[in-house]
């Protein structure tokens, strides 16, 4: 966990970042320069272009340092990764699923319980539903194979999440398993910059990563299908493990779970990335998932 004194700059650099002509965004973790990451964490301000200091009004240049906290520059923008193909049962976290009516596609992320007892899966919202006036609607397997769920509660992006929960049709089982890693999902845990993570997305499949930055307080990702509107997402990034695979983001991967490999535990939902760089990912806490949809994790 931050400190309080962190906590206090965070919501500082918040506050400022919305006052800004640009879509910043704000998280807590790895600082770099010239490109390079640094072992040293600071406040990290997300914009879609960095500008030259002398093309900037002067009410417009973000501070170097918050009440003695450094503050890092990233030129980044993200969003979402829409797009394993078999027909899988039980079904399994890494499964491509889909809304054939609103033709999306995506990652199975993992399977939780709603408090009236009902089993479910939960993925994005652009992959279950990927509309705003979204009802009830049907979740195949593979994406087109055969019906495995039906959406009840959804969170879109203007609330600053975007991930819902279908509960499962009669006669579909699950499991905890993961699609090709070998061991199964024992619990969850919050996230915490500097610690490993893996996951089986329906692109990438298999991917390592670092956990960059936690906490953040908005991340910025444009929404194609809503007519490129920028959200500010309460996400954190991810980005690969040194000397690693950096392709850990692509069109498809939305929707699978980031995991601590040490305990099995899911840290993360997958959200996106960067457009056309595939070695940043961005994801929801796991924790803030299960208490905005009123939800427990399911173990099979």
């Amino acid at each position: 966990m931050i400190s309080k004194h962190i906590q206090k700059c965070l919501e500082i650099a918040s506050a400022l970042a919305r006052s800004y002509p640009a879509s910043i965004g704000v998280d807590y973790g790895y600082v770099y320069k010239k490109g390079k990451r640094l072992k040293k964490f600071g406040i990290r301000f997300h914009v879609p272009n960095k500008i030259s200091l002398d093309r900037l009004l002067k009410d417009h240049v973000l501070p170097k340092n918050i009440n003695g906290v450094r503050c890092d520059v990233i030129e980044r923008i993200y969003y979402p990764h829409n797009n394993s193909y078999d027909v899988l049962n039980p079904l399994i976290s890494g499964a491509l699923i889909g809304n054939l009516f609103r033709q999306t596609a995506g990652t199975l992320g993992f399977f939780a319980r709603d408090n009236l007892g009902r089993i479910g899966l939960v993925s994005n919202w652009h992959v279950l539903e990927g509309s705003l006036a979204w009802g009830k609607e049907t979740i195949q397997q593979p994406r087109s194979a055969r019906d495995v769920a039906t959406t009840v509660s959804m969170l879109e992006p203007v609330t600053g999440y975007d991930f819902g929960f279908a509960v499962l049709n009669g006669g579909i089982s699950c499991s905890s398993e993961i699609l090709n890693l070998g061991f199964s999902i024992v619990g969850v845990e919050q996230p915490r910059a500097g610690i490993p993570v893996v996951k089986y997305g329906a692109a990438t499949k298999e991917t390592h990563g670092i956990i960059e930055a936690y906490p953040s307080k908005d991340l910025p990702m444009v929404y194609p299908s809503l007519n490129n509107q920028t959200y500010f997402l309460k996400a954190f990034c991810i980005t690969p493990v040194p000397g690693g695979e950096q392709r850990i983001s692509d069109q498809g991967d939305s929707g699978s779970v980031w995991i601590n490999p040490a305990t099995h535990n899911v840290v993360g939902l997958h959200v996106g990335g960067l457009k056309d760089q595939p070695e940043v990912a961005v994801a929801h806490s796991i924790v803030d998932i299960l208490d905005k949809l009123g939800l427990e994790l399911f173990i099979q």
